[in-house]
């Protein structure tokens, strides 16, 4: 193999181990996962299937607007995605708001 070739191949190991730790963010924080489970009972919402990441913006998740739990995967030193907003308007959800929200440190709406 000539210099050049090694060269190469090291450039494309360089990239992918970079494009590994600065995107590797893609899951919900376990912490959060369980808090929106929580929500999920306290509320009566029988529609969030937790077998589904809730921040892989998949069906169930994001239906319409007025149903869905948005995420923010870029958090600086961190490899988790984090919830920022949860929508559910047009539910006819009884009761008042459920204390596990709090257990949702990036919720902002």
């Amino acid at each position: 193999m000539s210099t050049s070739s090694h060269f190469f191949f090291l450039s494309l190991i360089a990239i992918w181990f970079i494009s590994l730790t600065a995107f590797a963010a893609t899951t919900i924080h376990p912490d959060e996962q369980k808090a929106l489970e929580d929500i999920a009972n306290s509320l009566g919402k029988k529609d969030w299937n937790f077998n589904i990441d809730p921040c892989s913006n998949k069906p169930n998740w994001v239906t319409k607007l007025e149903n869905n739990v948005t995420c923010n995967c870029s958090v600086a030193g961190d490899n988790f995605c984090h919830v920022v907003a949860i929508t559910l308007k047009e539910q006819n959800l009884p009761g008042t708001l459920p204390p596990e929200l709090n257990r949702l440190h990036y919720l902002q709406i």
